[in-house]
């Protein structure tokens, strides 16, 4: 069983967790580094546009690099905000697979929780 004191010396090694990037090889566009998605992130994506572009807002929200707030590709795209930009670089098909990805690479995924010992009754 987990302790206190176990939780105490994870500390460092959560935080740094957190802060970890990865990179994505996307088919047919190339190679995109993200952070992992946090609370905030996953709040603010189900409340824009109520939740009409989580997923395209999550993606935006955590790509690192390209920086797709930059202005000349903003413009370039005719686009004035980065939901915008990654719908028109993305198939719904790609926004979907990238969305779910972020999701389990940031531990959304049900298989991070295991039942130990099923409820007595």
């Amino acid at each position: 069983m987990l302790t206190v004191t176990d939780i105490i010396n994870k500390k460092t090694e959560i935080e740094e967790k957190g802060k970890q990037t990865f990179t994505l090889d996307i088919k047919d566009f190339g190679e995109c580094e993200f952070r992992k998605v946090t609370r905030n992130d996953f709040d603010d994506a189900t409340t824009y546009k109520d939740g009409k572009y989580s997923d395209e807002f999550l993606i935006a929200a955590t790509m690192v690099e390209p920086k797709l707030n930059d202005k000349k590709l903003l413009q370039a795209y005719e686009v004035t905000n980065t939901v915008d930009l990654v719908r028109k670089l993305f198939s719904f098909g790609k926004i979907r697979t990238i969305a779910e990805k972020l999701s389990e690479i940031s531990d959304f995924d049900s298989e991070a929780i295991q039942i130990v010992d099923k409820i007595k009754n």
